[in-house]
């Protein structure tokens, strides 16, 4: 059996107050280090606080070459901890990492001490070789969304939007049995369940070919309509807690939806340029939805979008809405 060293985060934390400090500044310091299993340490390692319901900022730092950190957190209250290396899924990912002992929570109060906390991460998350074509051609597939959901926690998945002028996606993936579900606009989805998952370190190759559309979609469960938010809304509340809703569909047993967030604003066309999923574990999982609302905190100020889709008792996805976009003014 292959071993793999284990990394060993070890976050001493502390809660030190400073009242005179300006609103937004420094208030309380997180501090820590990271080693591997050996306690060897661990440089250039992603470190990123993430403030409670996700309000404020996020501050984050970099470990040095002794593997220790310390960054400064504005204001009191829950704080989760989460690190990534060398560019890989962050331990916030719950699809990588589900187990939550992987991204702490730490109180910080004035006058009051927060204990070590102890972190154990795997090694680096394995990686999905994929190459998509078409059906009838054998022509790779240029641009896909590829979303991959664990099979014993459905809830958990991680989606991104790759591009690739001969065919082949690489992209990170979980040590458990997944499901992988390819999406090309013009083509039905594809999908293929990885039944041992990817152990860490390692590439698995798998190819698939998508037939394109029907315009009949038949057999297909209908698309949503879309209640709210409608293409167009803005928002002007600070607190972006935001409500998808959509009529129900017969038929479908659970719901999916894509949520996005965009670089900016098109300029006089109220839409918004190169989209990017917006998965983070502090809001609920977008797949496996039961019922015909969604809730979800945004982020900043540039514009988001959504589309939504039923899905039968069999696990089929019907067709997808329309993407809708919305915007947050302030």
């Amino acid at each position: 059996m292959r071993k793999y060293r284990l990394l060993l985060l070890i976050l001493s934390l502390s809660a030190v107050s400073y009242p005179q400090l300006l609103e937004r500044q420094a208030l309380f310091t997180i501090s820590g280090q990271i080693t591997d299993s050996q306690g060897h340490p661990v440089p250039n390692a992603s470190i990123r606080a993430t403030p409670d319901f996700l309000t404020g900022r996020a501050p984050s730092t970099t470990t040095g070459k002794d593997g220790k950190f310390e960054l400064g957190a504005y204001k009191g209250g829950r704080w989760m901890v989460s690190v990534s290396i060398d560019s890989l899924p962050s331990t916030a990912n719950p699809f990588f990492y589900p187990d939550e002992k992987l991204r702490p929570f730490v109180i910080l109060e004035d006058g009051k001490g927060v204990p070590p906390v102890i972190i154990r991460i795997p090694g680096k998350p394995g990686m999905l070789r994929l190459r998509a074509t078409d059906d009838a051609s054998q022509k790779p597939l240029t641009s896909a969304r590829i979303r991959l959901c664990r099979l014993e926690s459905p809830n958990y998945c991680n989606t991104l939007v790759r591009k690739a002028s001969n065919g082949f996606y690489e992209v990170p993936a979980a040590a458990s049995p997944f499901v992988a579900l390819v999406s090309v606009d013009g083509y039905d989805d594809g999908n293929e369940v990885i039944s041992n998952g990817v152990p860490f370190g390692e590439i698995i190759e798998l190819s698939l070919t998508l037939k394109k559309q029907s315009s009949s979609h038949t057999g297909s469960l209908p698309a949503p309509e879309i209640i709210s938010p409608r293409d167009g809304t803005e928002f002007f509340e600070r607190l972006r807690l935001t409500r998808a809703e959509w009529t129900a569909v017969p038929g479908a047993a659970s719901y999916d939806i894509d949520l996005e967030f965009c670089d900016a604003e098109v300029s006089g066309q109220g839409g918004c340029s190169r989209s990017y999923p917006f998965e983070v574990s502090r809001n609920p999982p977008t797949s496996h939805i039961v019922g015909t609302s969604y809730e979800f905190t945004f982020l900043g100020a540039q514009p988001g979008r959504w589309r939504v889709w039923a899905v039968d008792k069999n696990g089929h996805p019907g067709a997808k809405s329309q993407w809708y976009t919305f915007f947050y003014r302030v």
